[in-house]
């Protein structure tokens, strides 16, 4: 368990420094998620991961966001890579490490698109599954990431905003177990 925890950390490191050895930040795009207040323990919810605020002339051309959250409260249940950075053909390269140690999350990906240009302002970068294991609150952080340019210059400088889920019991099943403790009492006094 420990090799593999290494290596997840050394392959996260590695990718880091193979999106910011080209440049620095020269934009002050943000990181963000799209993601419910509140689920319902039991059910399961969708997380966006959003990149916004680019300039006209900035456009992705890869990323490598490595996510944290409590894995008591949620399950990491998969993820689909946004389409923005993928050529209709060949899809683009899924550098992704998935889930590594307990609670984090590695998604990576780099463009496959000859004309990045046509990217909006703001778009999904990846869409993360999440299975809502228990009752609490679970923050959803960017431990690590990189965003470039197709050249590989940074476009990201610290900008990123974490976000808070909080699990709470499914009401039809209070409302069963109410109704089961009234009878329980019920049969108790008869």
């Amino acid at each position: 368990m420990k090799n593999n925890t290494a290596m997840f950390l050394l392959q996260g490191l590695f990718a880091f420094i193979l999106f910011t050895v080209a440049g620095q930040a020269s934009a002050v795009a943000m990181l963000s998620f799209d993601a419910p207040t509140e689920a319902v323990v039991g059910s399961t919810i969708d997380v966006g991961v959003r990149v916004s605020a680019l300039d006209a002339a900035d456009d992705v051309g890869g990323f490598d966001i490595t996510i944290g959250f409590d894995s008591a409260i949620l399950g990491f249940a998969g993820y689909v890579l946004g389409n923005e950075l993928a050529d209709p053909i060949f899809g683009s390269f899924d550098l992704s490490l998935g889930e590594g140690p307990v609670g984090v999350i590695n998604i990576a990906e780099l463009a496959t698109l000859l004309d990045l240009s046509l990217q909006p302002d703001a778009f999904t970068l990846v869409t993360l599954t999440f299975d809502v294991l228990a009752k609490g609150i679970s923050t959803l952080s960017f431990n690590a990431f990189a965003v470039s340019d197709g050249a590989g210059t940074s476009l990201l400088d610290a900008n990123a905003a974490d976000s808070s889920i909080r699990a709470v019991p499914l009401p039809g099943a209070l409302l069963l177990m109410a109704i089961g403790l009234l009878a329980m009492q019920r049969v108790r006094k008869a």
